[in-house]
């Protein structure tokens, strides 16, 4: 409830406005609501507003005026609330304006807005040079007038701007406004303008001068503290205003704290769920104190971590000078290996840019754990924790058995060649074990996987392979003293004994690893909070001030993720699990459409799914590739897994990038249906359909409640199966520079699977890497060295915050289902696109490792 109050309060209190000078040239984003339409056009992220201004005796009082204002992607909207304002009644308020703008140029700003005294205004703003600003607005109504403006930045940035505004309401009455604008130091801003009266422009009055001077401060890197004072030369009347401004692009700030002696160190907690697209959160997304989920199960709605975001952020902090090192708080992290190598490498580069890293574990390091953070200089745990690393393997969990306790029989139809078939999407089902063929398949990719992390590991602690591979076949490491001396990790510790440490670390840099251990005993009483820097995974973008924008290169990523269906994606708080071919082939026609746009890479995280909804955004990119008007390089970039029908969609790009341990090809096909009729002939449940016209009306294809095919059906449905790979087969021939026989496809096909470095040794995938590799490829491509700007696709995700009841959740059963269980249920999320009237393109088995 008070977070429910917290956000009323923020709502009406943290808002906006950046009623500066009001001059025609300079306007920028919310003053287009007050002055210059054009300036909405600006993007600088969601911005809100509060002011109050005087009365009209240049006091505060109850006939004082509440002004807010917001504006987001070029729309804007005002109000000013007194007190004889009603809420209710728009027409009581003192003032109300609605606005909008557009960029049909780069640097040329064009814009519209209309308020409540009936005056609508046309606007332009024009930038060619950062030196140089050109304004105009045309104003209809009862108080028309024409006005130009013109600002001059000698200095070619914000630190110095003047100029004036020439407005003219008829022949005889004009109006110069001349102005002012400093930006001494970062996060202060001083403005100074007068309002002249004038006959003609050689004649201009000084008897009417009105002074306006604005201060501000950005307080924090989003909101900013103005004030804003007006003096009138007649009636010696001051008016005095106060406001805040709040912005989703970040401003530097008035006084950044200095560091003190010591090592500095970005702290960082190292878990959640990492997933490709940007996490789609509900505005109003509450967690209630009791769960009522399946088997009480909670709903865990935190927001997933988006890969590139988080290794961007990285990234920049390893580029950083002034930071020494990390500290990492280490909890669970969820994702597939090959996010998982990406955040590994990350990190790897923080190092070897000569920075050090420390961890704490606060449970058990697992594998996977270990294997991200093997790199680091220093590694803690408790001692009653464990270091599980004892190697990779797979759990398959199959369900025939339940089936023939429930009288199911599934129905399957795949492709084969000489009676083998390595397409094994449904074994689960149909099977009690691994098949020859599968134990085949996953027996290839196990050792490269294998190999990779071995490898890896090794790498990251300066061991040989053979010293990596002594230490997983002596593990794991149940006691923490035991991983100590295997030199898993460097000691144990208490939690507060190594906040203490990382604290004493930044407070004396003069200090050795060895002696700032020693320090622990030491009485040392030394602040070292501002040696800190807090990582956040989700950076806003900065607040830029120049007036012309560059001209970057556009790359658009398109987030393929999820089972694939017919129709609309389902993005969530932790990505996508369903893939729709509508929302998509939208996508890719957009941004390969949009001229702006010049190269689209496609990132796809897919184990495949729907046979026609995969040819469907095929067709889509081959239709916006025709239509283009240049030809825009097209790069697909494997995560996880891009198999089956994720394959499929990958065939028409230029270059395919495959991750090292991404899981890829299952080029095949399947189809699926559990036949239930001895079931429901059990509950007394019978059919006759012996009446029928057409020798084959009865056909069953989809629904088989009341019996199992015959032959003729069989072969049809197979004779259709085999067509469609034949398809699948002829779009990878057709998109594959290096494959050109359609029947010695058969012999990297028929469902068998790769990682991406056997990828590209048979010709499926063109390089390895991961997604930064598949931006640099692309910006090569387009001979660009330089900075690019990431446009990001579908245009479907929004961020907002999630406000929560901070009563504890209530979970019932807890241990109703076995843990091994809880794992595998998400099975459950693949029977939309398995329980469905298509074939599928679907890959066996997803693998992680623990």
């Amino acid at each position: 409830m008070r977070k429910i109050i917290l956000f009323t309060l923020l709502s009406i209190i943290f808002t906006q406005n950046t009623w500066g000078n009001g001059t025609i040239a300079t306007s920028d984003n919310l003053d287009g609501l007050y002055y210059n339409p054009a300036a909405l056009a600006i993007d600088h992220g969601d911005m809100n507003a509060f002011f109050i201004q005087p009365d009209k005796n240049g006091e505060f009082s109850k006939n004082s005026i509440f002004h807010r204002a917001h504006v987001f992607k070029g729309f804007g909207f005002s109000s000013g609330i007194d007190r004889t304002s009603k809420i209710f009644k728009p027409e009581t308020w003192s003032s109300w304006s609605i606005g909008a703008g557009f960029t049909p140029f780069n640097n040329l700003n064009i814009g519209a807005s209309y308020n409540n005294f009936d005056n609508g205004k046309l606007g332009f703003i024009y930038r060619p040079h950062n030196t140089i600003s050109l304004g105009g607005v045309l104003q209809s109504g009862d108080n028309s007038y024409k006005s130009i403006g013109v600002a001059i930045r000698p200095l070619s940035s914000h630190a110095f701007t003047f100029g004036a505004d020439f407005r003219s309401i008829d022949e005889s009455s004009n109006i110069v406004l001349p102005f002012v604008e400093l930006h001494p130091i970062n996060g202060l801003r001083l403005s100074f303008s007068t309002e002249l009266q004038a006959d003609n422009l050689n004649n201009i009055d000084f008897n009417s001068l009105d002074l306006n001077i604005n201060l501000g401060f950005v307080m924090d890197s989003e909101n900013e503290l103005f004030t804003s004072t007006t003096s009138n030369s007649n009636s010696n009347v001051s008016k005095t205003g106060i406001g805040t401004i709040t912005t989703t692009h970040k401003k530097a700030t008035l006084t950044t704290p200095e560091f003190g002696e010591g090592m500095k160190l970005l702290k960082v907690q190292l878990e959640g769920t990492f997933i490709e697209e940007p996490p789609k959160v509900n505005k109003f997304n509450f967690s209630f104190p009791m769960s009522f989920g399946l088997f009480g199960l909670s709903n865990d709605n935190t927001p997933g971590i988006q890969l590139r975001t988080w290794i961007n952020e990285m990234d920049r902090h390893t580029k950083d000078d002034k930071i020494d090192g990390m500290v990492i708080e280490l909890g669970s992290v969820i994702c597939g290996f090959s996010k998982r190598q990406e955040i590994r490498d990350a990190l790897l580069r923080f190092k070897e840019s000569g920075k050090k890293i420390y961890v704490y574990s606060n449970g058990n390091i697992t594998n996977s754990s270990y294997y991200l953070i093997s790199m680091a200089d220093e590694i803690y745990i408790h001692e009653q924790n464990s270091v599980f690393l004892n190697g990779v393997a797979a759990n398959f969990v199959f369900y025939k058995g339940m089936f023939e306790k429930w009288d199911i029989t599934p129905v399957v139809y795949r492709v084969q060649k000489e009676g083998k078939s390595y397409k094994g999407a449904v074994d689960q089902f149909i099977e009690k074990s691994i098949t020859n063929e599968m134990k085949e398949e996953y027996n290839k990719i196990f050792d490269n996987l294998y190999y990779v992390f071995t490898r890896d590991i090794a790498e990251n602690r300066g061991w040989t392979l053979e010293k990596v591979q002594g230490a997983i076949d002596n593990g794991p490491y149940l006691i923490a003293e035991q991983a100590v001396e295997a030199g898993l990790i460097t000691n144990t510790m208490y939690p507060d004994e190594f906040k203490e440490y990382i604290n004493k670390l930044a407070g004396n840099s003069k200090n050795n690893d060895s002696q700032a251990i020693s320090m622990l005993n030491e009485n040392i009483n030394i602040d070292s909070k501002r040696n800190f820097i807090e990582f956040k995974p989700y950076r806003a973008s900065n607040y830029v001030h120049d007036w012309k924008i560059e001209d970057l290169t556009n790359i658009a990523i398109i987030y393929a993720v999820g089972g694939i269906v017919p129709g609309d994606s389902n993005p969530g708080p932790k990505g996508s699990t369903m893939m729709g071919d509508k929302t998509i082939s939208k996508a890719f026609k957009d941004a390969y459409e949009d001229e702006k746009i010049d190269a689209v890479i496609l990132r796809i995280d897919s184990g495949g799914g729907s046979a026609l909804a995969s040819d469907m955004m095929w067709r889509q990119m081959v239709k916006s590739k025709e239509k283009s008007k240049t030809k825009k390089p097209f790069i697909v970039s494997m995560s996880d897994v891009a198999a089956s029908g994720g394959y499929y969609i990958a065939t028409e790009a230029d270059k395919i990038i495959a991750n090292e341990t991404t899981i890829t090809g299952s080029i095949g096909v399947i189809s699926f249906w559990p036949n239930i009729s001895k079931m429901l002939e059990k509950q007394g449940i019978t059919f006759d359909d012996s009446i029928k016209r057409g020798e084959h009306a009865d056909f069953k294809y989809i629904t088989l409640a009341n019996r199992l095919h015959n032959d003729y059906e069989k072969e049809k449905i197979q004779e259709s199966l085999n067509h469609t790979y034949d398809i699948f087969k002829t779009r990878v021939i057709d998109g594959r520079e290096n494959l050109n026989n359609i029947d010695e496809l058969d012999d990297i096909a028929l469902g068998r699977i790769w990682t991406g470095i056997g990828a590209q040794k048979v010709f499926l995938a063109d390089e390895v890497g991961g997604l930064n590799t598949a931006i640099e490829i692309t910006k090569e491509m387009l001979d660009e060295t330089g900075s690019i700007m990431i446009h990001e696709y579908p245009k479907i995700y929004n961020t907002s915050m999630d406000f929560s009841f901070d009563s504890n959740e209530v979970v019932l059963f807890p241990d109703l289902l076995p843990e091994a269980l809880l794992k595998d249920i998400d099975i459950m999320e693949k029977l939309p696109v398995i329980y469905s009237d298509d074939m599928l393109m679907m890959v066996p088995f997803e693998i992680n490792i623990d």
